[in-house]
């Protein structure tokens, strides 16, 4: 059983590189990067490339479906869908005030507007399912199937963690920023692995997953080291293992007051569930954790 799930996970990770590989070829994106649209298209691909690799993977290798991945919406996708787009502009809404409220902050108006904005928010929606798909779907089902929920769990957290380390080159004389950012972003998948579990579905992780890096950008911080072009532009006043330096609040001990109040949601969510009849589970990605 072991050994066949993974057999399954390495030829999903093959099949996806290969995928993204002919998926981001240079002339396609040469031609789109004309266009402004080469961040959408490279998202896109992204995703088609996890598609892609469960599709083969279940084809040939009898491996789980799009469906026993979570990736079908939930009964009440509605109120899962309104829960994580809100949580993101909340979170960063109180990283901002509390910055703020130190000093630690010069504020002026951005340069975005309702174009890109939207280009924006596209981009980073397919970036958050591709993601994911690949950690909370592929990822976390498969070794949750092998060695239990926790290790699923704490791996595929790892993982997602690892997976954002080249964007910390910048970060090298800022061993702290770099601890920090790897940290919380662990946490984070934890934080998302349990909203899956709690849900069977990756709705709430997609939709928390792209209001958490949109309201980053759209409040004019960096968003794991890339730059914001949001309706705020921010000076940074204060120290890096504060602020996260050009990595974002990710990287500093602002951004784990967000991950708290994350935290404290997806609890009070999980509570509310508990009282609420439950409908039938689309997809068993899992134990509940309600």
């Amino acid at each position: 059983m072991v050994a066949q799930i993974l057999w399954q996970l390495a030829a999903f990770i093959l099949v996806w590189l290969v995928a993204s590989f002919v998926a981001s070829a240079p002339p396609l994106m040469n031609a789109l990067a004309r266009l402004g649209l080469d961040d959408l298209a490279a998202a896109v691909g992204a995703l088609l490339a996890a598609i892609v690799g469960v599709l083969a993977v279940q084809r040939w290798l009898s491996g789980p479906s799009l469906r026993a991945l979570g990736a079908y919406p939930p009964p009440d996708w509605p109120a899962t869908l309104a829960l994580g787009f809100l949580l993101g502009p909340l979170q960063f809404a109180v990283v901002l005030g509390a910055e703020l409220t130190l000093g630690y902050l010069r504020v002026v108006p951005g340069t975005a507007n309702a174009g890109g904005l939207l280009l924006l928010a596209l981009t980073l929606l397919f970036v958050a399912a591709s993601e994911e798909l690949v950690m909370r779907g592929v990822l976390l089902r498969q070794l949750a199937r092998a060695w239990g929920v926790p290790a699923g769990v704490a791996v595929s957290s790892v993982v997602f963690a690892l997976f954002h380390v080249p964007n910390l080159a910048g970060e090298a004389g800022e061993p702290q920023v770099v601890a920090l950012a790897l940290c919380l972003l662990a946490l984070l998948g934890v934080l998302w692995s349990l909203a899956a579990l709690l849900t069977r579905s990756l709705w709430l992780p997609v939709a928390w997953h792209t209001s958490w890096n949109f309201a980053q950008s759209l409040y004019g911080f960096p968003i794991s080291g890339h730059p914001a072009h949001g309706i705020l532009s921010l000076d940074t006043l204060g120290p890096a293992w504060v602020m996260g330096g050009a990595f974002g609040p990710e990287g500093g001990v602002v951004g784990w007051l967000a991950l708290g109040l994350g935290a404290a949601a997806l609890a009070a969510y999980a509570r509310l569930r508990r009282r609420e009849p439950k409908p039938a589970a689309t997809a068993p990605l899992g134990p509940t954790v309600a």
